[in-house]
């Protein structure tokens, strides 16, 4: 399986805000899960985190910005969202 260049990511559908839900911290980064994608970024020093999400690799501007709050989004320093979709 060959991985997709950024610049052909495009959201099938339009724009619309996602559900976000608590996340898992492990693993680290993005991670397809059967009914969205699970992100979980390590910062020892972050206090607050927010994950921007983007139509397209070429948007200019984000369509949905998910705030992360503690201690709901964060277990030792690891954020962690569950982005359904």
């Amino acid at each position: 399986m060959r991985p997709v260049a950024p610049e052909t990511w495009t959201l099938t559908q339009p724009a619309t805000p996602l559900r976000a839900r608590p996340g898992t911290a492990h693993p680290p980064g993005a991670t397809v899960a059967e009914g969205g994608v699970n992100f979980s970024v390590f910062s020892e020093h972050a206090s607050d985190m927010e994950l921007l999400l983007f139509e397209s690799a070429t948007a200019p501007e984000p369509f949905q910005v998910i705030s992360l709050t503690d201690p709901e989004h964060r277990a030792f320093h690891f954020w962690h969202v569950f982005v359904e979709g």
